[in-house]
């Protein structure tokens, strides 16, 4: 009886170990989770949130580059057009209205 309480004793031991073990690659396998999950401190939520309103930052960025552009764009035309009508020397009255009349209608 002595052998057959030893033996069943081990037995538990053994199994005891061995889901030890199980517990503890869970746990590791767990923090390797978390840690996945966590980026300098931050969880992906507050990673994903702070990328997006970056992202958002950069596009009201590109936009207003844009609208710069085009204005500036405008100023050219504008003062192109007016050196144009400076170098511009007309024969006569009549060519005058006429070329300014196809200005106008451009």
């Amino acid at each position: 009886e002595k052998h057959r309480l030893l033996s069943e004793t081990q037995a538990k031991q053994i199994q005891l170990k061995e889901q030890q073990q199980a517990r503890d690659t869970l746990a590791t396998k767990i923090k390797a989770m978390e840690s996945k999950l966590l980026v300098g401190g931050k969880s992906i939520v507050d990673h994903t949130n702070e990328q997006q309103k970056r992202l958002e930052q950069h596009r009201l960025e590109i936009a207003e580059q844009k609208r710069k552009e085009r204005e500036m764009e405008q100023q050219l035309m504008t003062k192109d057009e007016a050196q144009l009508e400076r170098k511009d020397t007309y024969t006569s009255l009549q060519q005058e209205v006429e070329i300014k009349t196809k200005k106008l209608k451009k």
